[in-house]
């Protein structure tokens, strides 16, 4: 497992939860609800990194709210260095949510060569939902 950044921005995995996803126009549309990874962890197609729940009940009347979850998920291998979000921060879409390196001794300054690949899945809601 590679080494945590030494930077003070950087933050632990439960300040990311509660975090607020806003679109581009300032809307809130979710909430970070669970976070999977911590920094220092080895990365691997699979990897569960964070959950959101997403309600577009702001956008029109609804007569049934719609709120979804979903994950994103690692598709590549690497370490997870920082997590860069905070709880009640708000995350716009594209917003760095962390730092991957491909290796754990691999310099971490500087701009990122590219955003690491995602996947989003559509999960059922926590039994908490209901």
């Amino acid at each position: 497992m590679g080494e945590p950044i030494d930077d003070p921005s950087a933050l632990f995995v439960h300040d990311v939860v509660g975090c607020t996803v806003v679109d581009a126009h300032g809307v809130e549309r979710g909430v970070v609800t669970a976070v999977h990874t911590a920094p220092g962890t080895a990365l691997a197609p699979g990897t569960p990194l964070i959950d959101v729940r997403v309600d577009l009940s702001e956008a029109a009347a609804q007569d049934c709210p719609p709120v979804s979850w979903f994950r994103l998920v690692c598709r590549e291998h690497g370490v997870l260095r920082a997590l860069t979000a905070a709880e009640g921060s708000e995350l716009a879409p594209g917003a760095r949510i962390g730092l991957v390196t491909t290796t754990p001794d691999e310099a971490s300054t500087g701009e990122p060569m590219r955003a690491a690949r995602l996947t989003v899945a559509g999960i059922l809601p926590p039994d908490t939902a209901w």
